[in-house]
């Protein structure tokens, strides 16, 4: 399946992995796209071969390169743990496809900060 390609998903409790798998939906992304993470966003991303570049930007102005990531990672989280003025960003730079899940299934799972 398709969907296991993803490092993540794949370790995945069978449970979960059934109860997510028809709320996911895949999308395209181009090179030079921005996946939309930025608070706002309602999807996590598990990308199957879209690579993306993960930066964090500070109100101040300076951003850190954090990483590339692909179908080892799960894309969109950084929001749900943040509670400073770092705004994350993702632009991709291999284009491709990832699954994309609404965030309302995955913030039940999350510990309550």
């Amino acid at each position: 399946m398709l969907l296991l390609k993803n490092a993540w998903f794949a370790a995945l409790p069978p449970s979960v992995q059934a109860n997510w798998r028809p709320h996911l939906s895949m999308v395209e992304f181009k090179r030079g796209e921005q996946l939309p993470i930025d608070g706002k966003s309602q999807f996590v991303y598990f990308p199957i071969n879209v690579v993306a570049m993960l930066i964090g930007v500070t109100s101040s102005g300076p951003s850190t390169f954090l990483r590339f990531s692909g179908a080892d990672f799960v894309i969109g989280f950084a929001d749900f743990f943040t509670t400073g003025d770092i705004r994350y960003l993702a632009t991709v730079c291999g284009g491709g496809y990832a699954f994309a899940l609404p965030s309302v299934m995955i913030l039940p799972c999350l510990p309550s900060m």
